[in-house]
C-alpha cells in the first residue's frame, strides 16, 4: 500500500505538510529485511512480519507515520522505532502522528529548546527513539507526548500548537494515507465513532474504480466511481460503517471483510451462517444488518450524551485549507461546503436529522434493545 499511496501522492509526509515521500520505504526494499510472515491461530491470511530486527512487523501505517511522517526514509530506523514501541506498548500510528507534530511545531518556532531539552529535527530516528522512552516513563518533554492531543487542553503546549495537529474527536488519524484525494476517506474519518479511525469505515475499493454493476451490487445503490468525487461517498462510507461493525461484533479481521480490500471477501450471507453454525441461531440476512446499524447508533448515542455535537464530525484545518502540494493528488483539498453536503446526507441516509441527532423513536428503540440484552442486577 506505501508504493500505491506514494505513488498516488497520498502519503502523509511531515506531519502532513507534504504528500510524497521517498521509495526507499517500498515493499521491495521492506522484504529484504522479512524473515517469514506469520498469522493469528487458524488464519490463512499471514499478515504479519516477522523482521530481521527481533520483532513484529511494521505494516503500512506504521512504515507510513515513522517513517514518511517524521521524514525518516531509512527502512532499518523504521523497523528499530517500530519495534521499540511494540516493547513499549505504545501505538505506532498515534506516536507516528504525535511526534511529527511536535516537529513541526519545533519547526516553526512554536516550541523551542527550552520546552524540548533538544531540537526536534525532521528525519532524527535517534532522539524519536529516545523520545519513545521518555513517553513511555513520562520523563522530561516524553510527559507532555505522552498526553497526545490532550497536551493543549491540560496547558502543557500553547493553544496554537492544535492548528497542527492531524486529530479527530482527539484520536491522532491512525493510518497514513492523506484524505484530501478520496473524499470517501475524508468523510469516514470525520464520522468515526473513536475519531480518525481508518479501520471505521475506511472504503478501499473506492479507489479501485471498478465496474458501475459491481459498485452497485456490493453497495446497494448506484454509486460515482471518482474517488475525487464528494456525490453517493455518503452510500460508500454507511455501507462500510455497518458491515466492519458486524465484522467486530463477530471477532473477525478487516482483512477478511467485504469492502475492505476486495468486493469478495465475507459479506452478511457468510456472517448469518456463522452465527447459525457457532451458537445455532438463526438469522436472516438483514437482521444482521441491522445488529451493524444499531453499533452505529448506539455509538452515537454514547458521543451524544457526551457532548459530542455535528462540530466533531470534521477534519483537520489543513485538509481543508491546504491544497496537495505534489503528486498527481496535487491541487486537491476538502472544500468546506462540499464536505458539508456530504455530511448531511450521510446523516439523512442514517435515518438522522441534519445535525446528526437521532429521532427519539430510533432511540427509544436502542436504549430498549440495549436494556433487554443487558444481564439483569
Amino acid at each position: 500500500l506505501y508504493g500505491p499511496s506514494n505513488a498516488l501522492g497520498a502519503i502523509r509526509t511531515k506531519n502532513s505538510q507534504d504528500n510524497v515521500w521517498s521509495s526507499d520505504l517500498d515493499a521491495s526494499v521492506l522484504e529484504t529485511m522479512v524473515d517469514s510472515m506469520v498469522s493469528c491461530s487458524g488464519c490463512t491470511v499471514h499478515c504479519r512480519h516477522v523482521n530481521k530486527l527481533g520483532g513484529e512487523g511494521p505494516e503500512y501505517s506504521t512504515v507510513g507515520l515513522l517513517g514518511a511522517n517524521s521524514g525518516i526514509d531509512d527502512m532499518e530506523q523504521v523497523i528499530r522505532l517500530n519495534n521499540l514501541c511494540n516493547d513499549l506498548g505504545i501505538d505506532t500510528s498515534s506516536a507516528g502522528t504525535v511526534i511529527p507534530w511536535a516537529m513541526e511545531l519545533y519547526q516553526r518556532g512554536i516550541i523551542t529548546d527550552e520546552q524540548t531539552g533538544g531540537p526536534l529535527n525532521w528525519g532524527d530516528a535517534d532522539r524519536m527513539y529516545s523520545l519513545l522512552e521518555d513517553i513511555s516513563q513520562r520523563k522530561g518533554f516524553g510527559d507532555v507526548l505522552a498526553d497526545s492531543s490532550q497536551a493543549v487542553r491540560l496547558g502543557k503546549l500553547p493553544k496554537e500548537a492544535s492548528e497542527y495537529l492531524v486529530a479527530i474527536k482527539g484520536l491522532p488519524q491512525s493510518d497514513p494515507h492523506d484524505p484530501r484525494y478520496i473524499k470517501s476517506f475524508a468523510l469516514g474519518l470525520a464520522t468515526a465513532s473513536r475519531g480518525a479511525d481508518h479501520l471505521r469505515s475506511r472504503p478501499t475499493l473506492d479507489i479501485l474504480r471498478l465496474p458501475d454493476e459491481l459498485r452497485e451490487k456490493i453497495y446497494g445503490a448506484p454509486t460515482i466511481s471518482d474517488p475525487t468525487a464528494y456525490e453517493t461517498k455518503e452510500i460508500i462510507v454507511e455501507f462500510s460503517e455497518t458491515i466492519f461493525a458486524v465484522c467486530d461484533c463477530l471477532g473477525l479481521c478487516r482483512f477478511v471483510c467485504r469492502g475492505f480490500n476486495s468486493p469478495k471477501l465475507l459479506g452478511y450471507e457468510h456472517f448469518a451462517r456463522f452465527v447459525k453454525l457457532t451458537v445455532g441461531l438463526e438469522m436472516e440476512e438483514d437482521e444482521v444488518r441491522e445488529i451493524g446499524r444499531r453499533v452505529v447508533d448506539l455509538e452515537r448515542l454514547i458521543n451524544r450524551r457526551e457532548g459530542l455535537t455535528r462540530a466533531d464530525d470534521t477534519l483537520p484545518k489543513r485538509y481543508f485549507d491546504e491544497p496537495m502540494p505534489h503528486g498527481n493528488a496535487k491541487g486537491h483539498r476538502i472544500e468546506r461546503d462540499k464536505f458539508a453536503d456530504m455530511l448531511t446526507r450521510y446523516y439523512h441516509l442514517r435515518g438522522w436529522d441534519d445535525d446528526g441527532v437521532m429521532p427519539l423513536e430510533r432511540k427509544a428503540q436502542i436504549v430498549g434493545m440495549t436494556a433487554k440484552a443487558s444481564p439483569p442486577k
